[in-house]
């Protein structure tokens, strides 16, 4: 443990693995993987959001790529390796530390809402990375021709036409140019490559973009081996996503979270990792509140914990620690405020709308049985709305795999309390956000003030087939407080067309559970909430038809004269299914028998 005084800075999202080191920020040691990578043929890391992919990619950046003003001044490695692992194996460092010129392209920011802002957005990233070797143009290597090529791509003006076909090219480009100005292979990092497909599907033109990004990755062929009579513009190749896209048209060799050789602990943080970054921040004791909230990723033998999540707990809670306010040291969740999840949605809109049950039975605890790929297909994101949602839910890490009982056959489950909070609050969002959902609520209330019991329990029971309950909420033992919680963001998508809203407490020992008028403040709706089983239905029915002709509804209203008419209803849910009964009182001249 180290004292307050002595402790390493904690680093940011976005932080570089340069700014890591240089400013003395605590950093886990994945320095010894860059040996698999340079020996591997192309490879893909393929992991969840805040697993330190693009860390990783930073921090081969740094080791590889030659110092541009003098290529044999290693000086500037040789501090910010000089403490890691790698920088023990000699040979190695030797051989490929600061040797190679480093072309990197990160794609976390070609998005749009068309195929032209995305291409564009695509066309500024490229521009930016051409534009750091345009020095290569004073150069007597390269053809006018291939200036001329190069320079295009470094100061677009339009994506359209020429450019288009030229921007394609742009692996070709930038790895030939660069390689023959440096007279040796270039290494070629492409961060983040699945999103511009995973946009474009959310957005409705992922066919245009399929067919421009298969151009693009066209030329990351298999690397020919170097020998006398030629040289290869590429050494190595190595791409990050969260999902690991199979086409034909190149070759790819994906490391996912399903693999369970060597590469398992790449990326993300391992339970020993954790608990020394704990320790060293004098929060070991909370380790198993950490595994809880953030771990639970199985990768082979391996459990992994989502290293953005686990390092924003230390740095909110570490001062509280040190200052012994450890009432204060909570785990937070950093999934729902994080943008970059934003695409999750719509998988588990999906999920909510053609297999809610499969849902409910994960957000329950339960595992399911799923059969898993390490890869998506171009044909599956094309058409995610017809495909099973799972396996795009296991590749973005909002489900994990337990065991491999068979060659592609999963047991799959929720990893953690971070993810399971995320879900749910996602999945309510949902609910409450659907237009189709807000019209069906609408109109239920009408239904309601017209005493139309039979078309209102119609209408519920759609609501109910794409409504998550929650496993908060499932585990109480009044299930009755499940179904109040449903009713209550059903009547808020209707707001506007009720008054006097009252949800009722059972500590108030009324005789109802929801209470409102219409607009006019002319009508009454009272709702007694029952539930049961399905074998049990027949008497719970009885009993809710009895209970209805006895309560008196009306001296709920005694102060309130403008009401006309007061109705009724006892809704009973049977899990999915419900039943209406309901009871119409004429309130004022209920009011004159009693007077």
């Amino acid at each position: 443990m180290a004292t307050h005084k002595e402790l390493k800075l904690l680093p940011t999202a976005g932080d570089s693995f340069a700014d890591i080191i240089t400013h003395n920020k605590y950093y886990v040691d994945k320095t010894l993987f860059l040996k698999d990578i340079i020996y591997s043929g192309i490879p893909v890391i393929v992991r969840p959001h805040g697993f330190g992919k693009t860390l990783f990619m930073s921090m081969m950046a740094s080791f590889f790529g030659q110092n541009q003003n003098d290529p044999n001044d290693l000086s500037l490695h040789e501090k910010i390796f000089k403490n890691t692992a790698i920088f023990k194996d000699k040979e190695f460092v030797e051989r490929y530390m600061g040797k190679f010129p480093v072309i990197y392209i990160s794609f976390k920011d070609v998005t749009g809402k068309t195929y032209k802002d995305a291409i564009e957005n695509f066309a500024k990233v490229i521009a930016t990375v051409a534009s750091k070797f345009s020095y290569i143009l004073d150069s007597d290597k390269l053809s006018e021709s291939e200036k001329r090529r190069f320079q295009h791509l470094a100061n677009y003006q339009d994506t359209s036409g020429e450019y288009d076909d030229l921007l394609s090219d742009a692996i070709a480009i930038l790895t030939n140019n660069i390689s023959e100005y440096y007279s040796k292979p270039t290494i070629l990092l492409l961060d983040d490559y699945d999103v511009p497909f995973v946009n474009a599907s959310v957005n409705g033109f992922i066919d245009k973009m399929q067919f421009f990004m298969d151009l693009f990755l066209g030329r990351l062929e298999p690397l020919p081996k170097n020998t006398n009579n030629a040289l290869s513009p590429m050494e190595k190749i190595v791409l990050t996503s969260s999902l690991f896209i199979r086409t034909d048209y190149y070759k790819l060799s994906p490391n996912t979270l399903l693999d369970t050789h060597h590469f398992k602990t790449i990326a993300g943080f391992t339970k020993k990792e954790t608990k020394e970054l704990l320790d060293y921040y004098n929060l070991g004791e909370y380790i198993d509140l950490v595994k809880t909230s953030y771990g639970g990723y199985a990768c082979g033998d391996e459990e992994l914990f989502n290293s953005l999540s686990v390092i924003k707990f230390v740095s909110d809670n570490y001062m509280h620690k040190a200052n012994h306010e450890e009432s204060k040291i909570k785990a937070h969740n950093y999934l729902i405020k994080d943008k970059s999840t934003n695409e999750l949605k719509d998988y588990l809109k999906i999920a909510l709308n053609s297999n809610i049950d499969t849902l409910q039975d994960l957000v329950g605890g339960k595992s399911i049985e799923k059969e898993l790929y390490p890869f998506v297909t171009e044909d599956e994101i094309s058409k995610k709305y017809s495909c099973d949602p799972f396996p795009f839910l296991v590749h973005k890490g909002c489900l994990c795999t337990q065991n491999n009982d068979s060659n592609y056959l999963y047991s799959v489950k929720i990893p953690n309390e971070e993810v399971l909070e995320y879900i749910e609050c996602t999945c309510n969002d949902l609910f409450v956000q659907d237009p189709v959902n807000e019209s069906i609520s609408s109109k239920l209330i009408k239904c309601l003030f017209k005493d139309d019991s039979n078309t209102a329990q119609g209408l519920l029971y759609k609501l109910l087939q794409h409504y998550l309950f929650t496993r908060k909420s499932s585990k109480k033992t009044d299930k009755k407080e499940v179904y109040k919680t449903f009713l209550s963001q059903v009547f808020s998508m209707c707001s506007s067309s009720i008054k006097n809203y009252d949800v009722v407490s059972e500590e108030k020992n009324t005789q109802a559970d929801f209470i409102f008028t219409d607009e006019q403040t002319k009508k009454a709706i009272i709702i007694d909430v029952n539930e049961g089983n399905e074998k049990d239905a027949k008497f719970i029915l009885e009993r809710a038809k009895k209970e209805l002709s006895t309560k008196d509804y009306p001296s709920l209203f005694k102060s309130d004269l403008t009401i006309n008419d007061i109705y009724a209803y006892s809704i009973i849910f049977l899990d999915r299914v419900c039943l209406i009964v309901s009871r119409k009182v004429n309130f004022k001249q209920k009011l004159i028998k009693q007077n």
